[in-house]
Parts: C-alpha cells; structure tokens; sequence
C-alpha cells in the first residue's frame, strides 16, 4: 500500500518556526538595547546594574534580559 506524503508544511512546523522567529528577533532587540543602554550610562559611576550590562554583552541571554530592564 503506497501512502502519499503531503506536500508542504504542517501546522506545528510552522507555528514553532513563527514563535522561534519571534523569540529570536525579541532576544536580538533586547541584546542591542542592553549595548545602547551600556553606551548610555558610560558617564554615571559604576553600580553593579552597569557591570552586569558589560557581563551580557558577552553573555547574551542576560544581555537580552538587562536591554528590556530600566
């Protein structure tokens, strides 16, 4: 018995391939945002928020949280 394979996409491919993408793009602008931000408060002392924004330009996952944050 020969079974046709579908031709396409299904429904859960691609809604994981929209919610990646979007996860993506969110993390990307907040890894940014997190270097505008560290730019920005190049003129203020140090304080332990600052140090954290030059750890997450390494570490991006921390960064992409610290850009959305104050």
């Amino acid at each position: 018995m020969n079974r046709i394979k579908q031709a396409g996409f299904t429904v859960v491919e691609v809604t994981v391939a929209i919610v990646a993408a979007i996860v993506g793009i969110g993390g990307a602008t907040g890894w940014v945002l997190n270097i505008v931000k560290l730019c920005g408060s190049s003129s203020q002392p140090v304080e332990p928020l600052v140090v954290l924004r030059c750890v997450g330009v390494f570490v991006v996952p921390l960064g992409c949280v610290l850009g959305y944050i104050g």
